[in-house]
């Protein structure tokens, strides 16, 4: 929020008639605070704001270029867990996983995470349900050979 906030200052700052906005400093360098004050807070995830944007309008007029407003901080999505058929997706992204294999791990690949509509949402292929169905009709029928249901799991798409 303070991101925001400090982007408003600046915008409003530059060309502003409300009596209160006529007291901030118009110079650099209270543009150089903000711009400091976003970059300290910026996420490692980033993504493109269109040049000409309003956040990077006030930094221009400054003198400012906007190569340095181009990134702001966006919502992490990802696989939350690393094996099975089981998928989540969110916020909580693992940074290793486990060597170990599990039956139906081979259908992950073709499974991912999206931000639709703001929200962070598993995105399945056809080909991931037809490997899904394969694997579970696999541990169906050899329930009680392990060995038989990876062999079948194998052969699946």
């Amino acid at each position: 929020m303070l991101y925001g906030i400090l982007a408003a200052c600046i915008f409003t700052a530059v060309g502003s008639g409300f009596s209160w906005v006529n007291k901030l400093p118009r110079t650099k360098a209270c543009g150089f605070l903000t711009l400091h004050t976003a970059i300290a807070s910026a996420q490692p995830a980033t993504a493109d704001i269109a040049p000409g944007d309003h956040s990077s309008s006030g930094l221009k007029a400054m003198g400012f270029s906007d190569r340095l407003y181009k990134s702001v901080p966006q919502p992490q999505c990802g696989l939350e867990n690393c094996h099975g058929l089981d998928i989540s997706c969110g916020p909580n992204i693992p940074e290793s996983c486990t060597f170990e294999y599990q039956i139906g791990d081979k259908c992950r690949k073709y499974v991912s995470c999206e931000i639709i509509d703001g929200r962070c949402q598993v995105v399945k292929s056809e080909k991931f349900e037809a490997c899904k169905l394969c694997v579970e009709n696999c541990v169906s029928e050899f329930k009680d050979d392990p060995v038989k249901a990876f062999e079948c799991e194998s052969r699946c798409p």
